[in-house]
């Protein structure tokens, strides 16, 4: 963990718009930062270890200590709202959404549940004592692997290899261009375009109708699903685990409670391979927490409009990213896998050093966990941004606005060879435990209570990917 942290927000009252494929809309404008030594944007909130200099080393046990609480108002409300917030405020750990909404002052139920006072104690049946105790409790990159699951397993959970190690083969690499890279390139509507001139060059305007008239009959295949196919399928999916180093899976060891599950998965990447690899081997690591239904990957609404493309999808198993199909799904006590950030996130950029997601606007997801009662999991993604080249600044802002008017994503992916080929790296998925909406919980407070989830996933196992300095930086 680093030396000193400092969490950074900014609020203005502007109404977001839809967020992607999951819909909703936001009032509020939040940036959560994770820094190195810069307290000064906490004002009279301040911690023990947030006082450190950049390069000191920080003591643990002030981690669970007492916070010191400098409270404006002497009123014991307002004493109890500030302790309640300082406390939230932990070390790179919680989420602005979470330190904005700790503000603002607690009901009776969740102050009497706190135990929030004057004075700032903690105890270990509180919440945000055993939010901080996880962090003090993250791994790292000297634990070996054997102390690693014992230490899941005391928590129930358990880590596995995806696939068998063994060596990548050349029918890998073939299968990860052709099947699951050039698909989503310019590719197919370059061929298409070719497939118009060539025919009118031969046949005339005629030749031109005629090819018109194919991919619009293939347009309007119906789509057809079957779950025995896309299990003979699987090898297809199991061969970019095969490409990657490595890839391991962290997953819960106890089984949840029947009904459907939205799986949210981070950061998006370049190319969110590590999420499509996953929801479509889902039966190499599910069947121990979650045995009941599918799970079903929700897409860009525009790759089902492509011809070829929206059937090979479908048998797949996925389906457009909205809202009506995501709810059917659902009520049908299947699950959908969501990668949150989508196209905006895949626009904000990626970097060396930072993951960066986009999801303070993203309330879709959690409104149709509040809504349907649904639960909602986790999964985050460690080295999916390092699958391909990072692409400048100004190239992503042009394909920001393009995507304004047509939604296509961010083609032009370059990996090896500046080719669609991503770089073989060491890949760790965590898949949380599940998040259930509470009684009477709002969208936003649900939503807040999942960006301080994903931000203690990330800080807790970052030590046991091939990047242990990665930070992180939620939008």
């Amino acid at each position: 963990m680093a030396a000193a942290a400092s969490v950074s927000f900014s609020t203005s009252d502007s109404s977001g718009g839809n967020s992607g494929g999951s819909g909703g809309e936001c009032k509020e404008r939040k940036t959560y930062a994770s820094r190195r030594g810069d307290t000064s944007r906490l004002g009279a909130f301040q911690l023990p270890f947030l006082s450190a200099a950049p390069d000191s080393p920080l003591d643990p046990s002030s981690l669970l200590t007492s916070p010191t609480v400098t409270s404006p108002s002497a009123s014991a409300s307002a004493s109890a709202a500030a302790a309640d917030a300082t406390a939230a405020v932990i070390a790179e750990g919680l989420s602005a959404a979470s330190f904005a909404r700790r503000r603002a002052p607690r009901h009776e139920a969740s102050a009497e549940h706190h135990g929030a006072d004057a004075a700032g104690d903690w105890s270990e049946g509180d919440s945000d004592y055993n939010t901080r105790k996880q962090l003090l409790d993250a791994y790292t990159a000297d634990d070996d692997e054997a102390t690693v699951r014992r230490r899941l397993a005391t928590e129930g959970l358990e880590m596995r290899d995806l696939v068998p190690r063994g060596r990548m083969s050349a029918w890998h690499a073939v299968i990860v261009l052709a099947y699951h890279m050039l698909p989503y390139t310019p590719l197919p509507c370059t061929l298409a375009a070719l497939a118009c001139f060539y025919g009118y060059r031969a046949y005339g305007w005629q030749g031109t109708v005629a090819v018109v008239l194919l991919l619009t009959f293939l347009r309007l295949i119906p789509l057809y699903y079957n779950s025995a196919l896309r299990k003979k399928l699987a090898f297809l999916y199991e061969a970019m685990a095969h490409y990657m180093t490595r890839v391991r899976v962290i997953v819960p060891a106890q089984q949840v409670p029947r009904g459907g599950y939205l799986f949210t998965a981070h950061p998006h990447g370049r190319m969110f391979y590590s999420s499509s690899m996953l929801i479509q081997t889902a039966h190499r690591w599910k069947d121990a927490f979650c045995p009941h239904g599918e799970i079903f990957g929700a897409a860009n609404s525009t790759f089902f409009t492509v011809p070829v493309i929206r059937t090979m999808l479908y048998l797949a198993g996925a389906i457009p990213a909205s809202r009506a199909s995501i709810i059917n799904k659902l009520r049908h006590g299947d699950h959908v896998g969501i990668v949150v950030g989508g196209i905006r996130e895949v626009c904000l950029g990626t970097n060396p050093h930072t993951d960066v997601l986009y999801l303070m606007k993203r309330r879709g997801f959690a409104r149709i966990a509040v809504e349907e009662r649904v639960g909602v999991v986790p999964m985050y993604c460690f080295n999916e941004t390092q699958l391909f080249k990072h692409d400048p600044l100004w190239l992503l802002q042009f394909w920001a606005m393009v995507n304004r008017y047509w939604r296509i994503g961010v083609p032009f992916m370059r990996g090896v060879w500046h080719m669609p080929m991503p770089f073989r790296r060491d890949l760790l998925i965590v898949v949380g435990k599940p998040l259930f909406p509470r009684d009477g919980e709002t969208v936003d407070e649900f939503h807040a209570r999942y960006a301080d989830a994903v931000s203690i996933i990330f800080h807790r196992f970052v030590g046991l990917s091939s990047r242990p300095a990665h930070k992180l930086l939620i939008r």
